[in-house]
C-alpha cells in the first residue's frame, strides 16, 4: 500500500528554471533624500562625541538606580568566583558539593561576623 496518489510522482524534482532576481534593485522612495539607497542596505551611521557622553550618562543614571539590585548579585559572583577554589578542593577530598559549599559559606559568614565584632569593639 503507498502513501502517495496514483497521479504523484514518486520523486521530487526542482523547477527547470528558477526565478531570476529583478534586474533593478528596489529602492526605498523618499522624498528628502539626496539618493535612493537599496533596500534591505542601511546607511552608515557615525556616533558622534556627544551621543557617546550621553549613552556613558544613561549608562551611569541606570547603575545608580539599579544599585540595590545589581550590587548584591555582582558581590555574589565576586564570592562565588573567589571561593570556587576552596569548594573544589573540598570536592577532590571525596566531600559533595553542596557540603563542601554549605560548609565554606559556613565559615565565610563566621568570618565576616567576627571581623564586624572585632572591629565594633
Amino acid at each position: 500500500m503507498s502513501l502517495l496518489p496514483d497521479h504523484a510522482p514518486a520523486t521530487l524534482t526542482a523547477p527547470d528554471e528558477v526565478a531570476s532576481p529583478p534586474e533593478k534593485p528596489l529602492t526605498s522612495v523618499c522624498p528628502d533624500a539626496a539618493s535612493s539607497v537599496p533596500l534591505g542596505v542601511l546607511p552608515e551611521t557615525k556616533t558622534t562625541p556627544g551621543q557617546l557622553v550621553w549613552i556613558a550618562l544613561g549608562i551611569m543614571a541606570f547603575l545608580y538606580f539599579a544599585r540595590p539590585v545589581v550590587l548584591p548579585i555582582f558581590l555574589a559572583c565576586v564570592a562565588g568566583m573567589t571561593l570556587k577554589p576552596l569548594i573544589r578542593w573540598l570536592s577532590e577530598c571525596h566531600i559533595r558539593p553542596a557540603l563542601s559549599a554549605a560548609v565554606v559559606l559556613c565559615l565565610f559568614v563566621a568570618v565576616v561576623v567576627i571581623g564586624f565584632l572585632n572591629h565594633a569593639t
